[in-house]
């Protein structure tokens, strides 16, 4: 871990995702998104674009696969984007997602992943080696019995097409792999999500992709950092309806430009936010040299103000430096852009 940590003091967290989304990108629906804890109420599949995180754990007991699938709504298919466990994550101190714990552990992957990427994740679901062996045994056929946690993504099509059709047969084969499987939501829900999943890709199929990210080596273990504007693309194509939107009932997201900051003020900001509660993405944004700190405020009106407020205190700024964009192309994030006067209160 203090490997992964050295990397990211180097390197800063790699660049974070841009503060406006790129106009090429599809249109994102007038639905509020939710990234805070998912439950009961999670809509079906037929309201809107659904998520579900699923990993596998190997042998070692680390994070082997992760891939996030969406589904439903008005998408066309179902994405899946496969994501590297050396992925590091924007907490503090930074781990990569193989190192996370599980859905109820300290650290889950949910909200940190959920923070980088700007997408909703409505359910996270974690089997080890052998409640993925035991789901395989239970509903494929016996080629498929060899396929390994590594192999998840490459047999994730033939898996989710031969998911039960019925919540009462899903809801029996997560209580048979018992604490083999761990999910955010009760079976109920997680059943239901499962059932519609199933049935989606039995109609439209199944399009799997890769997470973009730039591979770090220094030392071990490898670490991968996000790129930015491709995963921006991605995320815009694969998950429209899934991304968040202002007034999302999530930790408030928080995009950190180092600006004309040094790098241990920088990090200090970061953690600061950190543990005010915000989910904190960094950005080194070249180039980007100011004299004054701003915060800038996707959305319009008394609430978005707040929200900037609430950054301004945590950093001890006053509201002055909060300003609000409420242009079509913002997104949720709270860009936080430190000037040189940054100093005089951070050194």
């Amino acid at each position: 871990m203090g490997a992964v940590a050295a990397i990211v003091f180097i390197v800063t967290i790699g660049a974070g995702l841009i503060i406006g989304r790129p106009s090429s990108l599809p249109t994102v629906p007038s639905v509020v998104a939710s990234s805070g804890p998912a439950d009961m109420s999670v809509p079906g599949a037929d309201v809107r674009q659904a998520t579900i995180l699923l990993q596998v754990r190997g042998v070692d007991r680390l994070v082997a696969t992760s891939v996030l699938i969406g589904f439903g709504g008005s998408t066309e298919h179902v994405s899946a984007l496969v994501i590297p466990p050396t992925l590091v994550l924007p907490t503090f101190p930074s781990i990569r997602l193989a190192d996370v714990d599980g859905p109820s552990g300290p650290v889950g992957a949910r909200e940190p992943l959920s923070t980088l990427l700007g997408v909703r994740i409505d359910e996270t679901v974690e089997l080890d080696r052998l409640a993925w062996a035991g789901l395989i045994d239970a509903i494929g056929p016996p080629s498929m019995r060899e396929m390994s946690a590594e192999d998840v993504s490459g047999s994730l099509s033939q898996v989710l097409s031969r998911l039960p059709a019925s919540r009462q047969a899903i809801g029996q084969l997560l209580t048979s792999l018992g604490s083999m499987a761990r999910t955010t939501l009760p079976n109920e829900t997680t059943g239901r999500l499962l059932v519609s999943l199933g049935d989606r890709v039995r109609q439209q199929g199944l399009t799997i992709g890769s997470l973009p990210v730039s591979v770090v080596k220094a030392g071990a273990p490898t670490a991968s950092l996000v790129d930015p504007f491709r995963t921006a693309f991605v995320i815009g194509s694969e998950f429209p309806e899934a991304q968040l939107v202002p007034d999302h009932t999530g930790a408030l997201r928080v995009v950190v430009a180092r600006g004309a900051s040094t790098l241990g003020t920088f990090l200090s900001v970061q953690q600061q936010l950190d543990a005010s509660g915000f989910g904190v993405v960094a950005a080194e944004l070249p180039g980007e040299r100011v004299d004054s700190t701003s915060i800038v405020v996707a959305g319009h009106g008394a609430a978005a103000i707040a929200r900037g407020r609430s950054v301004a205190s945590a950093l001890g700024l006053p509201t002055s430096v909060v300003a609000v964009d409420s242009s079509a192309r913002a997104t949720i994030d709270i860009k936080v852009t430190l000037g040189h006067d940054i100093a005089q209160s951070w050194g």
